[in-house]
């Protein structure tokens, strides 16, 4: 009996893995309210894991005991992800050290500046005002996203993991890359300058909405031009693909602090006629704001990006340096070179793939 119960999980694991890759590959709507995942149908208790250093970060919703129709080997996956992205959470570390209890239907982990919840898909800022909102992305058939919505901007609060029944598709890379790329594409909050933020610097990269993919990318920089970076959920492979909007926006960008953006208000009140007519957008009908939107199928990419490497760290300081001259050159160029970046960018042919292993290697500040 045992093997023949083996070797039917093993089919229908094979035959749940197409539908689930495909909706991955095609992408999820963002809702006002959480999706309700059957699992929780079992929830009986709820448990938050206490750090020192960065408050309740990390949270267990848990089945009554005896259940046991989670796959181990799910729970094993999610609790050596978070091992590696808590490493500067002794507290945490030590908490992760014992496998999940196998009754176990749902783990959640905030973003730096935010905490758990009193549920799975609840999250908050640390500190400061309150006064956003939620929405919920469904990223894979085993997770969800919760976004923090403040002041026109939409940030990563946190995940929830949903462990893989017995009998169903694993896709452990799939959701790996889902998970990784949904905090590469976030924005830092509080909001703060890019080209000073932790993932610019360290990473070679930085995420924002695309107003051409209509959700949030994730953008490489560590060659010459940027490119979104994508996860192609059918080959397991990260994929790198061109696109005019963020090619200009990296040429253009220019940080707005506070002081700078209550001038400007100002200055458009007092002379918002004449504003009007001299201010000629860079990209007609392009709206860069970040905001909750429906997400449309995402355009078919045809470059595949090489594979995986590990850089060594002279290699990664050499093009960390070369990534700066770049950002320095694209930063002091006027907006009349936009149109030759533009000719050139599809016939550049970029050779660095440090980036996609950087974001696996991401761990939370």
């Amino acid at each position: 009996m045992n093997l023949i119960s083996t070797l039917v999980n093993g089919i229908t694991e094979y035959l749940d893995s197409g539908p689930k890759k495909y909706h991955m590959d095609h992408g999820y709507k963002m809702r006002k309210i959480p999706r309700m995942f059957k699992i929780l149908e079992n929830a009986s208790d709820f448990k938050a894991l206490e750090s020192t250093k960065g408050g309740q970060r990390i949270s267990l919703t848990l089945a009554p005991e005896g259940f046991e129709r989670v796959n181990p080997k799910s729970l094993e996956f999610i609790r050596e992800m978070l091992l590696s992205l808590f490493t500067h959470y002794p507290d945490i570390q030590k908490e992760l050290e014992a496998p999940f209890p196998r009754n176990t239907i749902a783990v959640s982990f905030s973003e730096f500046n935010f905490q758990v919840g009193k549920s799975c898909q609840k999250f908050s800022p640390a500190l400061g005002s309150k006064t956003g909102f939620l929405t919920y992305q469904k990223l894979s058939p085993n997770i969800q996203a919760t976004y923090y919505n403040e002041k026109e901007e939409c940030f990563l609060a946190g995940v929830c993991y949903y462990p893989v029944l017995i009998g169903k598709a694993k896709c452990f890379e799939n959701d790996r890359a889902a998970i990784h790329l949904a905090r590469a594409s976030s924005e830092p909050f509080p909001l703060q300058d890019r080209e000073k933020s932790y993932k610019k610097v360290m990473y070679k990269g930085y995420g924002r909405y695309c107003s051409i993919a209509k959700k949030r990318v994730t953008l490489d920089c560590s060659g010459k031009y940027v490119r979104h970076l994508e996860y192609d959920h059918f080959w397991n492979t990260y994929i790198r693909t061109p696109c005019e909007e963020c090619l200009v926006d990296s040429v253009t960008y220019k940080w707005k602090g506070p002081k700078e953006e209550a001038s400007t208000s100002s200055a458009a009140s007092t002379s918002e006629v004449q504003q009007t007519i001299r201010e000629t957008p860079i990209l007609s009908g392009s709206d860069l704001s970040e905001k909750v939107v429906e997400l449309d199928l995402p355009e078919q990419v045809e470059e595949v990006m090489p594979s995986l490497n590990t850089a060594t760290l002279d290699s990664e300081d050499r093009e960390e340096s070369e990534a700066a001259e770049d950002s320095g050159e694209r930063a002091s160029s006027p907006l009349s070179s936009v149109g030759s970046l533009l000719n050139d960018y599809d016939q550049f042919e970029d050779a660095s793939s440090d980036f996609e292993s950087d974001i696996d290697a991401e761990v939370i500040g």
